[in-house]
């Protein structure tokens, strides 16, 4: 499927682009808070760019991580990041609305020690001077039927 504005392929790297080895020296991370997620205590990091790092070089925001197991179970963006922001910025000008876009990606499914991408959820909304919102779209993208298999190989 292919949107018009949002761009969620990459779901499965988020949390690489998040923790990995190579970008930790470039991220300022701190405990945002704690929560309750699908009966799991979680730890709720809140990851930025460290001054003087090029923002436009990571997406970032906050991660819930299971409190028990260290598993990554959600992300979401920080909407300053979200690619295209200027479509947004100009229709808030023309409704005379504030953008507020949300992109969450989900980890429910695991296999091995591995969690997978379960959903991605994408909303375009405005709000008026009330902060009620408008809702302009809303894309959910669930990835289901993960195939997992083995490969054996001889060698001869």
């Amino acid at each position: 499927m292919k949107t018009s504005v949002f761009v969620y392929t990459n779901a499965l790297l988020g949390p690489v682009g998040l923790f990995g080895r190579n970008v930790q020296p470039d991220f300022e991370y701190r405990i945002f808070g704690e929560e309750t997620m699908n009966g799991r205590a979680t730890i709720i990091i809140e990851a930025e760019p460290k001054p003087g790092t090029a923002k436009s070089k990571f997406l970032y925001g906050k991660t819930w991580i299971d409190a028990d197991r260290g598993d990554i179970l959600k992300i979401e963006w920080d909407e300053s990041r979200v690619g295209r922001s200027d479509i947004f910025k100009q229709r808030g000008k023309r409704y005379g609305m504030a953008p507020r876009i949300t992109i969450r990606s989900e980890f429910r499914e695991e296999k091995n020690g591995l969690r997978f991408p379960s959903e991605q959820f994408l909303e375009e909304a405005y709000l008026d001077k009330k902060g009620r919102p408008f809702v302009r779209s809303t894309t959910r993208v669930t990835y289901t039927g993960f195939k997992f298999f083995t490969v054996e190989v001889e060698i001869k």
